[in-house]
């Protein structure tokens, strides 16, 4: 069996938590390679499926990227699938999930030819809020916004308006007293979690930005909320991350992650097998 863990050329020997995986890979007996998914020299018909790990570039060259998981899944196994990762690739699919009854944060598509950030806290009455791209990753001009720094933000905003389309989002006091969870799926079951939690003072709780992860056991309520989202989902999927916070309503999805997210594998090191397994099922 032939696998490509599919990364970008930035991390050519795979993310350390990935080489679980490949090792699990390996140990079933599987050819495993890391090509770059913008690497025109890839043959990808020469592999029994690729799976998409640490593509991190992909939200800067969006259609690119849309253009080679048509080119690649028509000619191997790609997972996740082609049309579950078109869906994830543009945020507003979060709304979509919010019409089927998943609770979310309050968003709002930011039209910048008929709204003013201003305008939006006031009629939405919040204090503070969060714009982000709608395509986008660990946190790229992603800004917590309140009255002390509300022009500035504007200004932002009106000026990336003109090279892609943002949300404006309640922001959720919890993720600064509690973080945000993590929780991970494989072939549909629940696996683990892990609680993200920024440095003191802010929001973000990326590891790039200072934030830290530590191991945690989510209640029933909402492993279950994160279950029901997984079925709202456009086709089974082999992995998916769903990003969590707790508020006084239950739990709100902040994003489901379907595309390259880290899997935390070494908080749970059997999931990498377990991941590995369900890749070969796959294409057996």
């Amino acid at each position: 069996m032939k696998v490509a863990l599919v990364t970008f050329a930035g991390m050519p020997e795979l993310y350390f938590d990935d080489r679980l995986l490949r090792d699990a890979l390996v140990s079933l007996g599987a050819e495993v390679r890391a090509p770059s998914w913008d690497d025109a020299s890839v043959d990808w018909a020469r592999f029994d499926c690729a799976v998409v790990r640490s593509t991190w570039d992909y939200t800067t060259r969006h259609g690119e990227f849309l253009d080679w998981i048509d080119r690649a899944g028509s000619q191997t196994v790609l997972l996740n699938s082609p049309q579950s990762m078109r869906w994830n690739s543009d945020k507003k699919y979060l709304l979509e999930l919010e019409a089927r009854g998943h609770a979310i944060p309050q968003t709002i598509v930011f039209d910048p030819g008929a709204m003013a950030l201003k305008h939006v806290m006031q009629a939405a009455d919040w204090e503070r809020c969060i714009i982000k791209p709608v395509v986008g990753a660990t946190a790229r001009r992603t800004l917590l916004v309140d009255e002390t720094n509300l022009n500035e933000c504007a200004a932002n905003l009106a000026e990336w308006s003109a090279e892609e389309e943002f949300f404006v989002q309640e922001f959720m006091d919890s993720v600064f007293e509690g973080g945000e969870i993590s929780l991970m799926f494989i072939d549909g079951h629940y696996s683990h979690s892990v609680r993200k939690n920024g440095k003191p003072g802010d929001f973000r709780v990326q590891s790039d930005h200072g934030g830290t992860v530590s191991r945690h056991m989510p209640d029933a309520a909402m492993v279950a909320a994160a279950e029901a989202i997984l079925c709202d989902a456009p086709a089974a999927l082999l992995y998916a991350r769903v990003d969590m916070v707790e508020s006084s309503t239950g739990p709100r999805l902040m994003e489901l992650e379907i595309i390259e997210p880290e899997l935390f594998f070494r908080i749970r090191p059997e999931s990498a097998g377990e991941m590995a397994q369900a890749i070969l099922r796959r294409v057996s």
